[in-house]
């Protein structure tokens, strides 16, 4: 195990092969533009406080390799940078603040945010054959966000999106796996959502805008609330509203439709 003290700047290329690295309290990593942290296996983890005094600040390509697991345990603040998964497992555990970022996840790979507060403002897209999980964290968008993942990508299995400064869906979000999903704000959907079933809940003075030329998929589950009553909570659809698979589908929020519901 190893243990860095203090503001480490790459320039380079940097390979964490395994095992730990701690930072001490205050420390930073600033992966600079054109600079590879390439990350085999392991932890970026801390010693001694809490996470929020350790931050890897990713401006350049932070990228994952071999079939292991590897988790970062601090912020983890990708502003312009690149995550770019090839193999395993990436887990971001311990929030962060991010900008303008960039995923590649190939096939079998993925990127996971099980814990912490995860800021996103500006413009986040991804491809790839693999999996960006929101699975557990809180995802906050302050000033506003945009999502532009293509394929199968993004997908929001559990935990808090707080939308409250409102986010934008312009490539394809599915929406998918447990009950845990509760929805704060204002989500606005210029692309395609997919609703694989259980509960999508909306907090009280939340809303789903289903734009023109926008689909929103649901094939099961239901579109709920909690607390208070529904009155509170607006879906919105100036797009298509698409129900398919043949299982039963509950919308017990507002729904107000001015297009096509199939």
């Amino acid at each position: 195990n190893r243990t860095l003290v203090g503001v480490l700047n790459l320039a380079g290329t940097a390979t964490q092969g395994g095992n730990n690295v701690f930072l001490g309290s205050g420390s930073v990593i600033n992966n600079l533009v054109g600079a590879i942290y390439e990350m085999q296996s392991g932890e970026l983890t801390y010693s001694g406080g809490g996470p929020g005094t350790r931050d890897f600040n990713n401006l350049g390509t932070f990228r994952k390799t071999t079939s292991n697991t590897a988790t970062v345990h601090f912020n983890f603040n990708n502003n312009g940078g690149t995550i770019d998964v090839q193999e395993g497992a990436l887990l971001l555990r311990g929030g962060g603040a991010n900008t303008n970022g960039n995923y590649t996840v190939a096939n079998g790979a993925n990127v996971q945010y099980p814990a912490g507060t995860h800021s996103f403002t500006a413009t986040h897209a991804g491809g790839g054959a693999g999996i960006v999980y929101f699975n557990g964290a809180t995802i906050t968008t302050p000033g506003g966000a945009t999502f532009n993942f293509q394929g199968d990508v993004l997908q929001w299995h559990d935990g808090t999106l707080d939308a409250t400064g409102g986010l934008t869906n312009t490539g394809r979000f599915g929406v998918y796996g447990g009950n845990g999903r509760s929805l704060a704000g204002t989500l606005t959907n210029l692309g395609s959502v997919v609703h694989a079933g259980n509960q999508l809940f909306m907090a009280s003075g939340s809303a789903i805008n289903n734009q023109t030329g926008a689909t929103w998929e649901m094939q099961s589950g239901e579109l709920t609330f909690t607390g208070g009553g529904p009155a509170t909570r607006n879906f919105n659809t100036n797009g298509t509203f698409l129900k398919t698979t043949g299982n039963q589908a509950d919308i017990h929020v507002k729904l107000h439709n001015k297009a096509t519901v199939k």
